[in-house]
């Protein structure tokens, strides 16, 4: 499988309820100064790290005044990273600030101090959908259609608000959708997070040409290096419908090009005799090469 960009900049083993790409990683000196940021969100007492990446560090921290959550701040040092990821950087800041919505993750502050990007969010203490993906796949056992349409209504709400305020998320995938509450996928909520590769789109043009997100996610237009839009956001939440029941990808590569060609050329192998002709109809309509063919995701919300 091709490795998960990292929220903090690199492709790293993911930690249980860290935020993708982000591995485990030792607690700072006892000595450790506080900084500007530590003035305003405390780190928890234990001061641990939750996880690390190439370009910073996620670590629990104290919200004065706010509801009874466990918070995380996404600590991104600037200067070590490109123009163009910085530019991607500030983006999911100004982008997580402004969404409020039941199944995104919520964001509480988002500063720029001493050259670091920080993101004060919701902890997410179930981890996210791929770890749940790969221990039911471990398991050999499949989910409850059920379970598959109560995650899916979730995502697709949080796409569609997404869409309705302009912004493409561009990198819809499991490793991107945490959970919230029991570890069941029966009792708890998913939220859509991880902006770092979204776009906002200002004027009556809804769509771009740039090459982002994850080749095993990638839509066929995107494929093709053609413009995109809304549409390509709705192919991805396709992929994650049809994993969610096979429990793996419809076009399984080893390697961006080979995933292009089977994404752009070949039809996904059929979903599970045990899964309902509704079900695997609507996995179908989303999968559709052609973007004209795909429903909106307001009409795909009335599917279940």
């Amino acid at each position: 499988a091709t490795p998960s960009r990292s929220a903090a900049g690199g492709p790293a083993r993911q930690a249980r309820g860290a935020m993708p790409g982000l591995v485990r990683g030792a607690p700072p000196p006892a000595n450790h100064a506080r900084s500007p940021f530590e003035e305003r969100y405390p780190r928890t007492p234990r001061r641990s790290i939750l996880g690390r990446g190439s370009y910073g560090v996620v670590f629990p921290v104290v919200v004065q005044g706010a509801p009874k959550r466990r918070y995380v701040a996404k600590e991104i040092r600037l200067a070590s990273a490109s123009a163009a990821r910085q530019r991607e950087m500030l983006l999911e800041g100004e982008l997580l600030r402004s969404l409020s919505h039941p199944n995104i993750v919520g964001c509480i502050d988002a500063l720029l101090l001493d050259s670091s990007l920080y993101i004060v969010m919701e902890f997410a203490s179930g981890g996210d959908l791929a770890q749940k993906i790969r221990a039911q796949r471990e398991l050999d056992e499949r989910l409850p259609e059920r379970t598959v349409m109560r995650v899916f209504v979730q995502v697709a709400a949080a796409l569609g608000y997404v869409h309705a305020r302009k912004i493409l998320h561009r990198d819809i995938k499991p490793a991107n959708l945490f959970v919230f509450g029991p570890s069941s996928l029966d009792a708890s909520v998913v939220k859509l997070g991880d902006f770092g590769l979204g776009k906002m789109f200002d004027g009556s043009t809804f769509e771009t040409q740039t090459v982002v997100g994850s080749p095993l996610y990638f839509s066929p237009e995107v494929c093709k290096g053609k413009p995109y839009g809304r549409k390509s956001d709705v192919w991805s939440l396709g992929v994650v419908l049809y994993e969610l029941v096979s429990l793996s990808v419809p076009f399984p590569a080893k390697s961006v090009i080979a995933a292009a060609v089977m994404i752009c050329r070949s039809d996904p192998a059929a979903l599970p005799a045990e899964y309902s002709c509704k079900l695997k109809d609507l996995a179908g309509r989303l999968l559709q090469k052609d973007p004209r063919a795909r429903p909106a995701i307001a009409t795909a919300l009335q599917e279940p």
